[in-house]
């Protein structure tokens, strides 16, 4: 059985439904993903990734901000989530399409006859935030 590490943290409800995705996905496939809630500190790092020795790693990306992707060596790593930054060069990314719900949330205005409407962002700049709103307008 292949481990799959998963870097998260546990307080953010909006990883509920993807854990439930990836836990359906990975039971087909015989994989064991194990939720990792620590820091990703290089040195506490290296300890989990030598006593799960794991197939691949998944990192919700706001736990990531100062990770040294070199850490992992060879282990291949997905990021989720990218939020306000850019992904490290070293990083899969996996998330939303933001620009296309900013246009699909304007149609559907659009679609139901409405000719004034607005955006309303997230109280913080991020990346995801800038990308929606600016395809909305």
């Amino acid at each position: 059985m292949r481990n799959i590490l998963f870097f998260i943290s546990l307080d953010r409800n909006c990883f509920n439904t993807q854990l439930e995705g990836i836990y359906r996905y990975s039971r087909k496939r015989n994989w064991h993903v194990q939720v990792v809630e620590k820091s990703l500190r290089r040195n506490e790092l290296r300890k989990t990734l030598d006593f799960w020795k794991p197939s691949g790693v998944l990192v919700e990306y706001g736990e990531a901000r100062n990770v040294d992707f070199s850490a992992f060596g060879d282990i291949p790593v997905v990021c989720i989530d990218i939020g306000r930054r850019l992904p490290h060069p070293r990083m899969n990314v996996v998330g939303l399409d933001s620009a296309a719900v900013g246009t699909l949330g304007a149609d559907y205005f659009y679609s139901l006859g409405f000719e004034h409407f607005g955006y309303v962002g997230y109280w913080e700049s991020m990346l995801w935030d800038r990308e929606r709103r600016d395809a909305f307008v």
